[in-house]
C-alpha cells in the first residue's frame, strides 16, 4: 500500500506535469503564443506592404488619368502598341470607388511568400504526444519505485 508520502508525491507530480503542459503545450500555451505572434508579424508586413503598393498604383493611376502622353507610353509598354497608334480614352460614368482594392503588380502571390522562413518547432501536436508518453513514463517510473 502507499503511504501518505507517496501520495502527496505523486499528486504533486500529476499537478507539476498538468501545470507545465497547459503553459507550455496547451491552446494559450507558449508554443501557440509565438506562433500566432509570427502570424500577426507577417501579416502586418503585408498589410504595410500592400497598403505602399496601393499607394503607388493610386499615384500612377492620378497620374496617367491626367497626361496623355504618359498613358500612351504606358500602353505601348505593356499592350504592344506600335509609335504611330493612337489610345483613345473613355471617361467613366459608374463609379469605380468601392471598399474592394485590386492589387495589380503582374508578379504572382508566390513571390510574396518568405522563402527563407524555416518552421524550427516541430507541429504543436507531435510535442503534445511526447511529451504526454514522457510524462507518463516518468509516473509510472515513480510508482514502480514506491512499491
Amino acid at each position: 500500500m502507499l503511504n501518505r508520502n507517496q501520495i502527496s508525491i505523486s499528486i504533486g507530480l500529476i499537478l507539476f506535469f498538468s501545470i507545465l503542459y497547459s503553459v507550455i503545450l496547451g491552446s494559450n500555451g507558449i508554443l501557440e503564443r509565438r506562433t500566432l505572434e509570427n502570424r500577426l508579424n507577417t501579416l502586418r508586413e503585408d498589410v504595410d506592404r500592400l497598403e505602399t503598393e496601393n499607394m503607388n498604383l493610386e499615384a500612377k493611376k492620378k497620374f496617367l488619368k491626367d497626361d496623355e502622353t504618359a498613358l500612351a507610353r504606358e500602353a505601348r509598354k505593356y499592350y504592344l502598341l506600335s509609335e504611330d497608334s493612337k489610345v483613345i480614352k473613355f471617361k467613366e460614368t459608374v463609379s469605380n470607388e468601392s471598399n474592394d482594392r485590386l492589387f495589380a503588380s503582374g508578379l504572382p502571390a508566390s513571390h510574396f511568400k518568405k522563402k527563407d522562413t524555416k518552421e524550427s518547432l516541430p507541429p504543436v501536436n507531435m510535442l503534445k504526444f511526447f511529451y504526454i508518453i514522457g510524462a507518463g513514463a516518468i509516473l509510472i517510473g515513480v510508482f514502480m519505485k514506491f512499491k
